[in-house]
C-alpha cells in the first residue's frame, strides 16, 4: 500500500476494544488495518453484537452493520464476515483481500497456539525479531498447553533462532538447548553448540556431542570466511587502512556511515 487513503466513516466518539488484539480502534479503517494484520489471533467469534454496535451507532455504517448482523443470525464463518467488512470498506486492494480470504481458510484448521506461532514465524521470516520472540512468549508462558512436545520445541527453537539473529547468543544457547530436549531435531542441537560457542559458554556435559561438534565448528569456518569475502567486511578493511594512513577525516566519515547502517539495520528488526 501507498499513498493517503481518505477515510469512508466517521470516526468513532467512543472507541472499540478489541479484546483479542488489545486495542482501541476509533474508524472502520482502523479496523481494517486490525483485522489484516493480526489475523492469526482473530476468533470465530470476533464479529459479535458489541461490535455490530459500534458499526452502527459510532461510524454510523447503518448497511455494513445490517449485512453483518444478517450473516452472525445465518452462522456465516469468520472468513464472509471478514471479507464483507474488508471489501466494504475497500482499505486493501483486491488482491490483498484475495490472499487473506486464501490465508483464513488455512488458518481454519488450525487450533490457538497454531495459529500464534503461524503469526511469530511470520514476524521471524520478516525480520521483526523482538516481535516475533514477544508471540512465541505468549505460546510458552500460556497457562494451558495442548500441543505435543515437539510443537513446544520447535517454537522454543524458532525463539533460538530469533534471539541469534539479535547477536544474543547465551539467550539463543538456552533456547536451543530446550527446544532439542523437546523436539530431538539434530537442528536444534547444533544450534545449542553454535550459540553457546558464540557466548563463550560451556555446553552441558549429557549433550556434548563430539562428531557433530566438529560439523558445527566447519560450518562455522565456512560463514567466517564468507563473512570474510564480503563487500561489507572488506569495505571496513578499507576504513581501517584510512586510519593507519592518517586520514581521520574520510575515516571518521566513512565509519560513521557504516555504524548508522547498522545501527538503523538493528532497530528494523527490533520493533
Amino acid at each position: 500500500m501507498g499513498g493517503l487513503i481518505l477515510c469512508r466513516s466517521e470516526e468513532a466518539k467512543k472507541p472499540y476494544y478489541i479484546s483479542s488484539l488489545g486495542i482501541y480502534v476509533y474508524s472502520l479503517e482502523e479496523l481494517c488495518y486490525g483485522i489484516y494484520n493480526n489475523i492469526y489471533l482473530i476468533g470465530s467469534d470476533f464479529v459479535d453484537d458489541a461490535l455490530i454496535d459500534f458499526i452502527r451507532n459510532e461510524t454510523k455504517d447503518k448497511w455494513l452493520a445490517d449485512e453483518l448482523a444478517f450473516l452472525k443470525e445465518k452462522n456465516a464463518g469468520l472468513r464472509e464476515m471478514v471479507i464483507t467488512i474488508l471489501l466494504y470498506v475497500d482499505y486493501y486492494t483486491k488482491k490483498e483481500v484475495d490472499e487473506l480470504r486464501t490465508l483464513i481458510d488455512n488458518l481454519s484448521a488450525l487450533g490457538a497456539e497454531e495459529r500464534l506461532k503461524r503469526r511469530a514465524d511470520n514476524f521471524l521470516f520478516n525480520k521483526k525479531y523482538d516481535s516475533a520472540i514477544k508471540n512465541y512468549a505468549d505460546i510458552l508462558n500460556a497457562k494451558e498447553h495442548m500441543m505435543k512436545d515437539d510443537f513446544y520445541g520447535n517454537v522454543f527453537h524458532n525463539t533460538g533462532t530469533a534471539y541469534g539473529k539479535l547477536f544474543l547468543f547465551e539467550q539463543a544457547a538456552e533456547c536451543f538447548k530446550m527446544a532439542y530436549q523437546l523436539n530431538n531435531r539434530e537442528e536444534s542441537l547444533k544450534g545449542y553448540f553454535m550459540a553457546a560457542a558464540l557466548a563463550g559458554i560451556k555446553v552441558d556435559e549429557e549433550l556434548d556431542d563430539g562428531e557433530l561438534k566438529e560439523e558445527c565448528i566447519k560450518e562455522m569456518d565456512a560463514v567466517t570466511k564468507n563473512i570474510m569475502d564480503s563487500e561489507e567486511y572488506i569495505e571496513i578493511a578499507r576504513i581501517g587502512k584510512l586510519r593507519s594512513e592518517g586520514n581521520f577525516v574520510e575515516y571518521n566519515a566513512r565509519l560513521k556511515s557504516i555504524f548508522d547502517k547498522w545501527k538503523a539495520d538493528y532497530i528494523a528488526v527490533s520493533l
